[in-house]
């Protein structure tokens, strides 16, 4: 029984290590919590690269603790509101700084 017991430690710890190995390099997102920043802000590119209204103007993305800052061009008001609102709607997002700026930047 002591020989059993003795062989079962080392077992024990080869496999804490090797669960600690493994997850050593997940995200919250992929322990089953809230999304980090990283991870929120490729959703949000993702979702505006999806967006017919969104994917033609350059929007640029940035995360901090939840928080996702807007910035660039969009043609009118309501791709403004457009990019915010599906930006809001990202799991783990706690509120959108939208500093995009309205301009009819196409050329003629």
């Amino acid at each position: 029984m002591k020989k059993n017991l003795h062989l079962s430690i080392p077992g024990l710890i080869l496999a804490l290590a090797g669960a600690a190995f493994a997850f050593g390099g997940c995200t919250t997102a992929d322990a089953g919590g809230p999304p980090d920043d990283a991870a929120i802000t490729e959703r949000v590119k993702s979702d505006f690269a999806h967006n017919d209204h969104l994917v033609s103007h350059p929007i640029k993305v940035r995360t901090e603790n939840g928080v996702v800052h807007l910035s660039g061009l969009v043609a009118t008001q309501s791709e403004k509101t457009e990019a915010e609102k599906d930006a809001m709607a990202v799991g783990g997002v706690k509120s959108v700084v939208n500093n995009l700026v309205v301009s009819d930047f196409r050329m003629q």
